[in-house]
């Protein structure tokens, strides 16, 4: 940095021009504000309730004293002239005083919260040396990455226990899985084979047909009679091939097996079989995209 060496003897030439020189090397330090951000708090200016406290703030590389106070939203500039009285006599302003402080000011002012308070150089070597716990946020973060892809790419869905009109911000139903469970694929059953294309399938209830039923005959009784004749029963006969003992074995020149054609009373009502398991009503969402 530039200086001017006061200590001289034998008449110091102060003028202008010196003391320009001595402002002009102090300005370069103004610089350094904004290293944190345009916008700095280098010292001070703590927050207690709703008050904050006079500190050194930096508004785009100008350094500031703060006069804190009462907490604002906007930050103006002050400025004050002291005028001195010059040789001819007239009064010229001479020492300009700025400050920053809460309120806005005539032309301009800046928001509070775009203030960026820097950390120390100490703050910054300590994070830098404490990389154990940055690295295992690091890996945390990685491993939050893999599991919400699924939901990222927007092809994952979630169970939601709240109505509709409550699905947060941001997400959507599925509607493919209105009413329906989703099964897993499975690539050797055709009809299970793709999550693409023909996804949809299976119903409610079941209708039971005589091909559900199992492949078991029912043992029952029949009531018949066995007689001599030519001619044929009320609804069928059976030619017996030899001669059988008749009713009450009264005789046995019979040759013929009359029987009924019948059917049993209906087994039941044709109500479709209800295949519903135990369920809990959700709607499926996810992520909008």
């Amino acid at each position: 940095m530039n200086r001017v060496n006061y200590d001289q003897t034998e008449g110091f030439p102060l003028d202008v021009n010196i003391l320009d020189f001595g402002q002009k090397a102090n300005q370069i330090t103004q610089q350094l504000g904004e290293i944190i951000a345009p916008l700095a708090i280098i010292k001070g200016c703590v927050q207690n309730g709703n008050n904050v406290s006079d500190g050194i703030v930096c508004i785009n590389g100008e350094m500031l004293p703060f006069k804190g106070g009462l907490k604002q939203d906007v930050v103006r500039i002050v400025e004050t002239a002291e005028n001195r009285v010059f040789e001819n006599g007239s009064s010229k302003p001479v020492l300009i005083t700025r400050y920053a402080t809460f309120g806005a000011g005539a032309d301009f002012g800046y928001a509070w919260g775009q203030f960026h308070r820097g950390l120390t150089i100490k703050k910054i070597e300590e994070k830098l040396n404490d990389k154990t716990d940055f690295n295992k946020l690091v890996e945390r973060v990685n491993k939050l990455e893999v599991f919400a892809r699924p939901f990222s790419s927007g092809f994952g869905a979630v169970l939601f226990l709240r109505p509709a009109a409550e699905i947060p911000e941001g997400w959507e139903e599925v509607t493919d899985l209105r009413g329906r469970m989703p099964i897993g694929q499975n690539p050797d059953d055709a009809n299970l084979s793709s999550v693409l294309e023909n996804f949809l399938g299976g119903s409610k209830t079941k209708a039971i047909y005589k091909s559900n039923l199992p492949a078991e005959g029912v043992a029952y009784k029949d009531a018949y009679y066995i007689e001599n004749a030519t001619n044929g029963g009320l609804d069928g006969t059976i030619y017996v091939g030899e001669n059988k003992f008749g009713s009450n074995k009264s005789d046995n020149d019979n040759n013929r097996l009359f029987y009924r054609n019948a059917t049993t009373d209906n087994l039941g009502n044709g109500v479709e079989l209800d295949v519903m398991n135990p369920y809990r009503i959700v709607i499926f969402i996810k992520p909008k995209q």
